[in-house]
């Protein structure tokens, strides 16, 4: 169904009808994303949160309008019960590339006696761990991939491994939050204390170089974690409770991780500074 609206804010009334009577113990509408924070654009789409006195009828729904110039908008309703909601404030956010981040919203509705709960209109995520030991596995993994010739496996391997770089850097680096999935990115190439050719080589590694031979592939993703491991090293020790696993922090102060990342390169036939 599609349904006809002639004005934003007829829209967004639309919307929150629509809501409510998808969920009728709805506590509260929330209107999110860039809309909230007043940068939509032509193409942008309309984030709702729907918050539930208990668990919702439906997690994910979707619904066009239509406006008089017979432009469609496409607006995507999640919701979540008000217990998930709250506790979604104390977890990190998935798409942060392991900063801090920050969701705006704008309340479009909300049941009496329940404002008190969503006057701040923003939720505050916390970074998550630095994670040493997943980047490792993935860097692994591109190794694998090169020595069988899976250039696939390579890109994507190295892909994931990038992601985890900021987290690893993020002790070193002023602490800025993220507002959205671009901004993550953007601060993440962005953050001023790096290894060198940090932000070249996290470009190849996140497909966003176009690069036709995966050997500078491995390069740039070898580059990176060596760079990131001795920059940390010394007081990886004092990182501990960040790193939040045993172990690993002696392992990265007593040079094993370092050794563990060389370990097979020239075997591969891989040039990087050691």
């Amino acid at each position: 169904m599609i349904h006809r609206t002639e004005s934003e804010e007829n829209m967004l009334q639309v919307v929150v009808s629509w809501a409510l009577d998808e969920e009728p113990e709805a506590v509260a509408v929330l209107l999110a994303g860039s809309r909230a924070r007043g940068e939509a654009q032509n193409f942008s789409d309309v984030d709702i949160t729907t918050v539930t006195i208990q668990t919702p009828k439906c997690s994910y729904r979707t619904l066009f309008l239509e406006n008089d110039h017979n432009q469609l908008t496409h607006i995507s309703m999640g919701a979540q019960s008000l217990q998930d909601w709250q506790m979604e404030h104390e977890q990190p956010a998935d798409w942060s590339m392991f900063l801090p981040a920050e969701e705006h919203y704008r309340v479009l509705w909300v049941r009496p006696n329940y404002e008190y709960l969503f006057y701040y209109g923003k939720i505050n995520h916390p970074a998550p761990g630095m994670e040493v030991e997943d980047f490792l596995e993935y860097v692994s993994k591109a190794k694998n991939a090169w020595l069988h010739r899976d250039d696939i496996g390579v890109r994507w391997s190295a892909m994931e491994a990038a992601k985890y770089l900021p987290g690893i850097l993020k002790p070193l680096n002023p602490e800025i939050a993220a507002k959205n999935k671009m901004d993550a990115l953007k601060l993440a190439l962005s953050l001023p204390v790096t290894p060198e050719n940090y932000q070249n080589d996290m470009m190849i590694c996140l497909g966003l170089i176009p690069v036709d031979d995966t050997r500078k592939i491995m390069e740039a993703l070898l580059r990176l974690a060596l760079g990131a491991i001795k920059m940390i090293k010394d007081k990886a020790l004092e990182f501990s409770e960040l790193i939040g696993q045993p172990y690993i922090p002696e392992y990265i102060y007593n040079g094993t991780v370092e050794r563990y990342l060389l370990q097979g390169i020239d075997d591969l036939g891989i040039t990087v500074v050691k």
